[in-house]
């Protein structure tokens, strides 16, 4: 959920047609798709940052079902360097509107990762104070990915969560 700013600059590319020239955009289309083997990925995927904090059976996991083999060989990554592109393109731009919405009926939960730089912890206290009724819960020292960095963390604060709200 990006702050009221960067939906206003969406917005804006989408109505000046420059939403493809946007940086996001720009580095998803350009994101390498084509590997040798599993292995290569891997390799690749464990040097950069975004990867960094996962542990490796999870690392392993996202390589395992992430990648599909190509009929004249090799590896490419199921999501497409396109369709990651445009996910990011057409995000949601009426989040704001929508959140107050949310009156707890059913419970509702937002977790962020204190380190995110995607949910920021702006956003964070911003969705708490239009959405009272949403239960968030913030993660010290995890990232955007939390849930893949950190699996069974994320599992337990759900079930903690779930039992709290007699789920």
């Amino acid at each position: 959920i990006l702050l009221p700013g960067m939906l206003k600059e969406i917005h804006e590319a989408w109505e000046g047609d420059y939403i493809n020239n946007m940086p996001l955009v720009e580095t998803a289309r350009r994101r390498r798709q084509t590997f040798a083997s599993r292995e290569e990925a891997y390799q690749r995927f464990r040097q950069k940052r975004l990867f960094a904090d996962w542990p490796e059976e999870s690392l392993r996991l996202y390589i395992a079902h992430g990648l599909w083999h190509r009929s004249s060989g090799g590896f490419e990554l199921v999501w497409s360097a396109d369709w990651e592109a445009h996910y990011f393109s057409t995000v949601y731009l009426k989040v704001w509107d929508a959140l107050p919405r949310l009156t707890g009926a059913p419970p509702a939960l937002i977790a962020r990762g204190g380190d995110s730089n995607t949910l920021s912890a702006e956003a964070f206290e911003r969705i708490k104070a239009v959405a009272p009724a949403l239960d968030g819960i913030e993660l010290a020292g995890q990232g955007h990915l939390f849930p893949l960095a950190s699996p069974e963390e994320t599992g337990r604060m759900i079930v903690e969560w779930l039992a709290a709200k007699g789920l």
